[in-house]
């Protein structure tokens, strides 16, 4: 669940489920085992992760769209050069 957040950011709408569904199963700790400050902290942490994540997915998504997406600077669909059959 914490890939599948990050994936899709805390503050878009599937990462809102995906955190309330963190938050039911949380709920699902026996007593005492976790407390609610642990609870919370595990919270803020996926969720500035999540930030983060969909920061940086933002920005590669910017880059693919300016055509720096590409390793070398190739064209998306392009193949590498080729060596001579002699070398």
């Amino acid at each position: 669940m914490i890939q599948a957040l990050q994936l899709v950011g805390a503050n878009s709408e599937p990462g809102k489920v995906i955190l309330d569904c963190v938050k039911k199963i949380s709920g699902l700790v026996p007593p005492g085992s976790v407390t609610p400050q642990d609870k919370l902290v595990v919270l803020q942490k996926l969720g500035m992760e999540a930030q983060k994540a969909g920061q940086q997915m933002q920005q590669m998504r910017a880059q693919q769209m300016q055509g720096g997406g590409q390793p070398g600077g190739g064209q998306p669909g392009a193949h590498p050069p080729q060596m001579p059959a002699g070398a």
